[in-house]
C-alpha cells in the first residue's frame, strides 16, 4: 500500500498541493489517510515527527502517517473515542 499512496499523492499534489492531496486522499479512504496543512507539518516536523518536512513528496506523507499512527497508539486515542468513530479523522 505503501507505494500506491506514495503515487497517488504525488500525483495529487502536483494539481492540488501538498495539502489539497492529503484532502482527496482522506476523501478517497477517510480511514487511512489524515489531513495535513502547513501549520500542522510545521509544528509535528519541530516536535513530534521529524522528517516530514514541507510535504513536498508522497515519502514525506507516508512519514507523517506512520507518525500520526504511532502518536494515535501511544496516546491510546482510539481507545477514548465513541464506538465507530473514524480515528484518522479526529
Amino acid at each position: 500500500y505503501v507505494l500506491i499512496i506514495k503515487r497517488i499523492f504525488d500525483q495529487s499534489r502536483s494539481l492540488f498541493c501538498q495539502t489539497g492531496a492529503s484532502k482527496a486522499l482522506s476523501l478517497l479512504n477517510p480511514e487511512l489517510s489524515v489531513m495535513w496543512d502547513t501549520a500542522i507539518r510545521k509544528r509535528l516536523k519541530r516536535e513530534l515527527i521529524p522528517g516530514i518536512m514541507n510535504g513536498e513528496s508522497g515519502e514525506h506523507y507516508i512519514i507523517f502517517l506512520k507518525g500520526i499512527q504511532t502518536i494515535i497508539e501511544q496516546s491510546r486515542i482510539a481507545e477514548k473515542l465513541p464506538p465507530n468513530s473514524v480515528v484518522a479523522k479526529k
